[in-house]
């Protein structure tokens, strides 16, 4: 981020609000078994709204004045919403983008009938991307704007326990984030939990648990009920189970060596192995995950980086590759794992003309952004789908330092 004071950006996945604006106060609607006259004034408590894509949309009631036989709209609603045949009452939950548009609700007796307009639009999932501020223990948070992507802020987080936070993670259902705070950097540190609000993104603690000395990276498992995480200060890497109700931490054993300053780590897809880089002796770990516990075991001894490494991370689907940044030169080690073993194998190198403080993977899988050292410039390489060979296709200027880079989950906005 721009700021010093930014260090981690965490992005949620669709959790966002309907932006609604109320039009005239409304409410329910009837009458006698027998008409005698035809229905007038109706309305509806929510005249225009701006509803979300796969998100429930507020229930719409309607006011009407006299016995209402049916009710009809014109043009339909946008798909996934319904218009009740008894009460008019409009609900559901959209399935498809729609752009705004004016349908017209008729109440009908047979007498006669009244009728208004509504103004309803529906745009994809927005998301909110919270940002690390070590100066002031905080956390602060945007809202992205579903269509530009663009980030408003939305306020300011802090919980007890959270000093000089240095790293988040998102839970994959987006109902929790985590921060690890490094504290005063010479003893035992915390992570804390906070609930994510799915209609305004805003935070609530919700648990504190504790973590070795200077923890700088997480990763969830793909089901989101295991956490990792690296602490560099001790030298060692920490697995805990994640509560599904509240995102409470609870230890996995005792936390596993791994190295001399682990500050990075990944895991496959499949949930098999676990692999830490640590920047004291230029290494790389393997780990095997045991299946029931989640529990860590080294599975192969430490190979050597001959450099810094500075990033790992996990390309690939059928065939996975573990590929590695270094701060000291402009490298990009790729490894193919192997599908029965899990060992990193046919470790090839590329240029990507930076050396990196970051790397960071397209959500489609076909390309990899490299940030450079107290650079201004991203580098960007594509990856062959079929071989994993990548390639420098081009670059991207900031307008200052680079130090993170993420992306919304759709990949749309980075």
């Amino acid at each position: 981020m721009a700021s010093n004071t930014m260090s981690r950006i965490a992005l949620a996945r669709p959790v966002v609000s309907l932006a609604l604006c109320a039009l005239a106060a409304c409410g329910g609607g009837g009458g006698g078994s027998t008409p005698t006259a035809p229905p007038s004034d109706l309305s509806y408590d929510i005249g225009s709204a701006r509803l979300l894509v796969l998100v429930d949309a507020p229930a719409n009631a309607p006011t009407v004045t006299g016995r209402v036989e049916t009710w009809e709209v014109h043009p339909p609603l946008p798909e996934g919403l319904d218009l009740d045949a008894g009460s008019g009452l409009i609900s559901g939950r959209p399935s498809a983008i729609s752009g705004t548009r004016t349908y017209t609700v008729s109440a009908a007796n047979s007498l006669g009938s009244t009728s208004c307009e509504l103004e309803l639009a529906v745009h994809g999932p927005a998301h909110f991307a919270y940002v690390t501020n070590r100066e002031d223990d905080t956390l602060s948070i945007y809202a992205a704007d579903a269509r530009s992507g663009a980030l408003s802020f939305a306020g300011y987080s802090s919980a007890a326990g959270e000093s000089a936070p240095a790293a988040t993670a998102m839970r994959p259902d987006g109902r929790f984030l985590y921060v690890a705070n490094e504290g005063d950097g010479l003893s035992s540190a915390t992570i804390s939990v906070h609930s994510v609000a799915s209609a305004d993104g805003q935070l609530a603690p919700a648990a504190l648990g504790t973590v070795g000395v200077g923890p700088c990276a997480m990763a969830f498992s793909a089901a989101g009920d295991r956490l990792y995480v690296t602490s560099a200060g001790s030298d060692e890497v920490q697995a805990f189970a994640v509560a599904e109700s509240d995102g409470a931490l609870t230890p996995i054993a005792v936390p596993v060596a791994a190295g001399d300053a682990p500050i990075d780590l990944a895991l496959d897809l499949e949930g098999r192995s676990l692999w830490v880089i640590d920047a004291g002796s230029g290494s790389l770990t393997t780990f095997s995950i045991d299946a029931g516990s989640g529990a860590l075991q080294a599975f192969a001894a430490e190979e050597q980086l001959d450099g810094v490494p500075s990033c790992i991370r996990v390309a690939g689907r059928d065939t996975q590759r573990v590929l590695v940044a270094f701060a000291d030169s402009d490298r990009l080690r790729a490894y193919t794992v192997d599908a029965e073993s899990g060992e990193l194998i046919q470790p090839v190198e590329y240029a990507t003309g930076l050396s990196a403080s970051r790397l960071e993977l397209h959500p489609n899988g076909r390309f990899a952004y490299v940030i450079g050292q107290d650079s201004d410039t991203i580098a960007i390489l594509s990856i062959d789908p079929a071989t994993g060979a990548l390639a420098r296709v081009g670059q991207a200027a900031v307008t200052t330092i680079a130090t993170e880079l993420r992306f919304d989950p759709a990949g749309q906005y980075a």
